[in-house]
């Protein structure tokens, strides 16, 4: 198994790295994870500090733009050339190296803001407006009604998907595609404090499954293999089993345990893995 994942990569820069570094290996399956934020990546040009490669569509056909990617002057922000104390070498290493980075960002966190609230207490926060606050793609393909935005964001990653699929058959690759089921669409206690933040929404206005039915929809309009883990951590939920880290919206062991089971469990139906 190759992991040519990449942290913030969307859809557009997950295909565009399997072209340039997954197609070598002549791999015999490719497994594409989609996250709901991913609508709103593949829509700007601009992420982490640092410019990025974006598709656009022309005649609905895709046209790459952005590329070859320009330099952002706020470059060393995300990526510093120089280490300015210790502890940021420590934070890089780990990342780069450690199973445990992501258990360390939490609990180092968790002591910050501890500290912070001793020191400070939060004030209570009146209600925000919802359709002036910052929201990203896992807000976007949840709302009840789709934004002219996000209809264009769905566009563009089925597009996206049907060229990556199309490339796996002509290269004799199976293209599976496993959908993370966001801790938002799951959580209903995060679902209950969503909506009590906002002054202007109530609980019709998601519909937490929407985003998943549209890709089973367009999956099987495409006969591409999906994976589908919003109904399975959906009922890991209601059994009060967390598949996400404490506070976070990762996945902690158990997720990605499932997660593995469901795709080995597809390749097995698939006949191409060998049962156990």
């Amino acid at each position: 198994v190759i992991n040519l994942a990449a942290g913030g990569y969307g859809t557009d820069q997950a295909f565009l790295r399997f072209i340039r570094d997954g197609l070598p290996y002549k791999p015999k399956v490719v497994v594409h994870t989609l996250f709901n934020n991913d609508f709103s990546n593949i829509v700007s040009n601009y992420q982490y500090n640092v410019y990025k490669p974006l598709f656009t569509l022309e005649d609905l056909r895709l046209k790459l733009t952005n590329a070859p990617v320009p330099l952002s002057p706020n470059y060393e922000q995300s990526y510093p050339k120089e280490r300015k104390h210790a502890y940021h070498g420590l934070e890089r290493l780990m990342r780069s190296w450690s199973h445990l980075y992501i258990l360390y960002k939490y609990k180092s966190s968790q002591i910050k803001y501890a500290i912070i609230n001793r020191l400070n207490p939060p004030k209570p926060q009146e209600k925000e407006d919802y359709f002036s606050a910052y929201k990203d793609g896992e807000f976007w393909a949840i709302e009840r009604e789709y934004s002219d935005v996000m209809n264009y964001a769905f566009a563009l990653n089925s597009l996206i998907l049907r060229e990556y699929n199309k490339l796996a058959i002509e290269n004799n690759i199976t293209f599976i595609l496993a959908v993370i089921g966001d801790r938002i669409s799951v959580d209903p206690e995060m679902q209950k404090a969503t909506v009590e933040k906002y002054y202007n929404i109530d609980d019709g206005f998601f519909d937490y499954g929407k985003p998943y039915r549209l890709l089973e929809e367009f999956a099987k309009s495409e006969n591409i293999k999906i994976v589908n883990l919003y109904p399975v951590f959906k009922e890991e939920f209601e059994n009060k089993r967390s598949v996400y880290l404490e506070g976070d919206h990762h996945l902690n062991d158990y997720g990605h345990e499932i997660f593995a089971k469901e795709v080995h469990d597809v390749l097995v139906q698939e006949g191409l893995v060998e049962n156990g």
